[in-house]
């Protein structure tokens, strides 16, 4: 939980779900695990649909150049399971733009 808890300090809220959901198979019955997590995990949506907002947004104007760097961010940014991951994911395969990461 150290590790995951840095990580969000620094800003890093894919690492700390991610730290924090292997912290919380080594010790399912921790309740502080489960709430970080899971609050980890409201935060990192609710930026991300903030950001997929603006994406949509850009999109409408005929703006897709700056929507896709929005949807690569999403996808850079988000866990793999995100909605937003994969809302971004879809729309990057939409326009014929391929993301690796």
């Amino acid at each position: 939980m150290t590790k995951a808890r840095n990580a969000y300090n620094d800003g890093d809220l894919q690492t700390a779900i991610d730290t924090g959901k292997v912290a919380q198979r080594v010790d399912p019955y921790d309740p502080g695990i489960s709430n970080f997590v899971f609050q980890t995990q409201k935060e990192l949506t609710s930026k991300m649909k903030n950001i997929y907002a603006e994406a949509i947004i850009e999109e409408k104007f005929g703006n897709i150049e700056a929507s896709r760097i929005k949807w690569e961010k999403i996808v850079s940014k988000d866990v793999k399971s995100g909605k937003y991951y994969k809302k971004a994911k879809r729309k990057l395969k939409f326009y014929g733009y391929e993301y690796k990461n």
